[in-house]
């Protein structure tokens, strides 16, 4: 259909014709012929005035005031044409501006007499139906446009919502139907409905169709128009959506299934700890029904008879998981209503949206059966033990009497069937001897001892040790070594080293070399053991770190070994933190390589790196035994300590002059200058008199005489580490350094448990639950620094800060923000005061807390000065 054919339909559809108006012309018609006239009648008035000539002069003011009168009557009409012409130029552009918003609008528009006759269509309506706008207005009636009696169906639903019916006595066909429906309303109350449509190619497809009357200009109603919206992507939408919540029902049914199925104890709590679910399984093993459960206090539910002593103890990893919303795994006892208990293996894990903690998870099982058969592998391994072990020894040692000749002479035959018997029964002895130990390992039952110690040193002594074997092979042995500290347990270390230059030599053909490396990483040390032997073929390189594995079954009997060699020392390493692995190297032999972190990992601040820092001051070990100086020394050097040694009084004197230390460890079994010559000596001299002593005695201090020489602290060996570290900090710390510390915390249990952990480490610890209280111990103890929280129940930590900001001794006191929200940079402004740090308790542990606390106090009370040059981090505000 053509652009002209559309308009004019479009026109005679909504516009009332335009008048045409001839008047114009014919007055200038007349006007011009009067002007005529009256020229002729001037120039030959006897042939046009017929006998007037004597009223001549009147006859020209009548033809001329005529003429004027048609020329004014033309003027005033002419510019009614032009504004009528500018009208009708006004209208054609609001019909263009209307033909183009309907061509460019989305949903179809059909326009349609009362007969059925469609009489206008958008470009819409074409895509939707797919006919071009010629069919559909000169082929196609509104019927067409609908399956058969859809229009009937849906007009009969219409008329059902009318409550009075208004007639119209137009058209007898269904469209009768619809003109009932929408002239029984107002415009604003007719309501779209949907109905099917049908394409060209005889599909139909879901519309929603609202229709409002034409009428023409008399108001009297002349058809209908229609505007659809194809719904086919809405209702495709809307089963998509409603398969989506099927789906969604299903997995919803599916985890109640898989929750009421497990065999596992499953309960979710809020972020207060209370319980708001528990699976069948939980409540089948604390034997109560889950509804009862609900809302209680989990830690509550699964502890009522734990004493206020142990909810205090701070190794309770499931305590302090429910206090501090940490994700822990491990092992713990839970009770029940009637007072029995249960072993459980448990996972706490804490839930979170957008940052915020919404409640945990904690999953466990009853291991009481495990328990049971642990017990009976412990008996069962115990009896291995002694009825193995026992007769061997006896067998081993009959054998090396009889290889030994002790009881007569033998022959060659019988001596080379000693050897092999001696040789199978020590082969067998250490068989034993590794399944015992790899399973001590793996149970827990071999716990390690970590300390700070050198890896270069340890591999020198399994270099030593491990000399006489390679020697007896042929095979040497090349060291290239850097400086390396590792926190470890040393004597398993020289185990994996041993056992791993054991293999190297034991594989390794005469006259080729060894190279063992140890190197820095980033992480801490990586150590490498290189052979030139035959190498481990790559599709074993993971499968000798299993247990009985070797590279060739005839190993065994040829090079002798038992195959549990290198799963000792990936159990080793695992207990480490660490990790072992193999590689082939690239022309000969292979390369066993391992890795430690400089600290194990679950002693590893969650928080600050800073944390890791303790410096607690310089101590000066003067002890003429290197034994007992070594033990001290690690011991004080894993508590934050630097450490000065000394050998002998004078030696200890004049470390004391040259080297500012904080405190003194003195033995007095010293040789040459005593002990008690040494302590007089440091308190005589005014260099050396305030450092504080602390005495080691093998007995207690003396009471019946007074001393000459007094010294601060006195410790009697043996010593228990506990004790040592806590006299240290006492004789330190001064009484005027403001040493003790307030805690700002509302949580009762959370407090006892970081009050205990500093009152184990022998610091002096108030407690306040509420702000009034804090301000009230503030004025009362004058603490020497203050941690803490910043929700309390009647205000906030920021009002605390505003008071001490303006108290005069208090206004730049040292402050540890302890809270379990993070603090934004905006609030840690607010918040500065003397040296802060942010931490939060859901990232830093209360034991590294005190570590914090300990080494402000020590930085920033003890010289009496405070600095306050303040660094934010992201974890914590670090004040340099």
């Amino acid at each position: 259909m053509t652009s002209s054919n559309y308009s004019t339909n479009y026109a005679r559809a909504f516009l009332p014709r335009l008048t045409v108006r001839p008047l114009s012309v014919a007055l200038i018609t007349l006007s011009l012929l009067l002007a005529a006239y009256g020229v002729i009648a001037i120039l030959h008035p006897g042939q046009i005035l017929f006998g007037l000539e004597e009223r001549k002069n009147f006859v020209l003011w009548i033809l001329v005031s005529t003429q004027i009168l048609l020329l004014l009557l033309t003027l005033l009409h002419y510019r009614s044409g032009q504004q009528q012409l500018r009208d009708e130029q006004r209208l054609q552009g609001e019909v263009q501006l209307q033909r183009s918003i309907i061509d460019a609008a989305g949903p179809m528009m059909i326009a349609t007499d009362l007969d059925g006759n469609l009489i206008m269509c958008n470009p819409a309506s074409e895509r939707m139906f797919g006919y071009n706008l010629d069919e559909m207005l000169s082929q196609l009636k509104v019927q067409d446009l609908f399956p058969a009696g859809e229009l009937e169906r849906v007009g009969k639903l219409l008329v059902q919502r009318i409550d009075h019916v208004i007639d119209v006595s137009s058209s007898e066909n269904v469209l009768k139907l619809y003109l009932k429906y929408v002239t029984s309303f107002t415009a604003s109350r007719v309501r779209g409905f949907e109905i099917q449509c049908r394409r060209k190619d005889g599909s139909s497809f879901p519309a929603m169709l609202n229709l409002s009357v034409i009428r023409d200009p008399d108001s009297r109603v002349t058809g209908l128009l229609a505007i659809a919206t194809d719904l086919s992507a809405t209702k495709r939408a809307e089963q998509a959506l409603r398969a989506q919540e099927k789906r969604a029902s299903e997995l919803d049914r599916q985890k109640e299934f898989i929750l009421n199925s497990v065999a596992d104890g499953i309960i979710g709590t809020d972020p207060h700890g209370r319980i708001m679910f528990a699976n069948p399984a939980a409540a089948g093993m604390l034997h109560a029904p889950p509804a009862e459960l609900v809302g209680l206090s989990a830690y509550d539910v699964l502890h009522p008879k734990r004493t206020k002593a142990d909810k205090e103890d701070e190794h309770s990893r499931a305590w302090r998981a429910f206090l501090l919303r940490e994700t822990v795994s491990g092992q713990d006892t839970f009770f029940r209503p009637d007072g029995t208990s249960f072993p459980v293996e448990f996972t706490m894990t804490p839930m979170a949206a957008n940052g915020v903690a919404t409640g945990s998870v904690l999953n466990f099982r009853d291991i009481s059966q495990r328990h049971a058969l642990d017990r009976m592998k412990d008996e069962f391994i115990s009896t291995v033990s002694h009825e193995l072990r026992t007769p061997l020894t006896s067998i081993r040692g009959a054998l090396g009497l009889l290889s030994a000749g002790l009881l007569h002479e033998l022959n060659e035959k019988t001596a080379n069937l000693l050897r092999i018997a001696v040789s199978n029964s020590d082969r067998l002895v250490r068989l034993i001897n590794d399944i015992l130990d790899l399973e001590r390992m793996q149970s827990g039952r071999a716990p390690l001892s970590f300390r700070q110690c050198s890896m270069e040193e340890i591999v020198q002594q399994a270099v030593e040790a491990m000399g006489p074997v390679a020697d007896a092979a042929r095979v040497s042995i090349r060291l290239k070594t850097e400086p390396c500290k590792v926190h470890a347990d040393s004597d398993r270390l020289l185990q994996v080293m041993t056992n791993l230059l054991s293999n190297a030599i034991k594989f390794s053909p005469p006259y080729s070399e060894v190279t063992v490396k140890t190197m820095k990483s980033a992480d801490g040390a990586l150590v490498a053991v290189v052979d030139e032997g035959r190498g481990v073929p790559e599709d074993k390189l993971e499968l000798i770190f299993d247990r009985f594995q070797q590279v060739d079954a005839s190993d065994s009997r040829q090079k002798g070994g038992t195959g549990l060699g290198l799963a000792i020392c990936r159990t080793i390493l695992e207990q480490h933190g660490g990790r072992i692995w193999a590689e082939r190297n690239s022309d000969r032999g292979s390369s066993f390589f391992f890795c430690l972190a400089d600290m194990p990992s679950n002693q590893d601040a969650a928080g600050d790196p800073s944390l890791h820092l303790r410096e607690e001051g310089v101590v000066l070990l003067c002890d003429d035994d290197e034994q007992t100086r070594l033990a001290l020394k690690a011991s004080l050097q894993q508590h934050g300590y630097e450490v000065v040694e000394a050998e002998s009084g004078p030696e200890a004197v004049a470390y004391a002059q040259e080297v500012g230390v904080d405190a003194i460890l003195l033995d007095l079994t010293l040789p040459g200058m005593s002990g008690w010559q040494t302590l007089r000596s440091l308190k005589e001299n005014p260099d050396t008199a305030s450092i504080p002593v602390v005495v080691l005695s093998n007995f207690g201090a003396p009471v019946e005489e007074p001393l000459a020489a007094h010294p601060e602290g006195w410790i009697t060996k043996p010593h228990q580490e506990q004790n040592l570290m806590r006299e240290l900090a006492r004789v330190i710390r001064k009484e005027d350094d403001r040493m003790c510390v307030l805690l700002v915390e509302d949580d009762e249990d959370l407090a006892r448990i970081i009050m205990a952990t500093f009152e184990q480490a022998g610091v002096e610890i108030f407690h306040a639950s509420t702000r009034t209280k804090a301000i009230e111990m503030c004025q009362s103890v004058n603490p020497g620094i203050m941690i803490l929280d910043l929700s309390l129940p009647d205000g906030d930590g920021f009002g605390i800060v505003d008071w001490l900001r303006q108290t005069r001794d208090l206004h730049r006191l040292p402050l540890v923000v302890y809270s379990a929200r993070d603090v934004s940079d905006a609030e840690r402004e607010q918040l500065l005061l003397g040296p802060t740090e942010f931490v939060t308790k859901a990232r830093v542990q209360p034991q590294e807390v005190e570590a914090l606390v300990r080494t402000m106090l020590r930085r920033y009370t003890t010289t009496g000065v405070i600095q306050s040059k303040t660094r934010i981090q992201s974890t914590s505000a670090r004040v340099q």
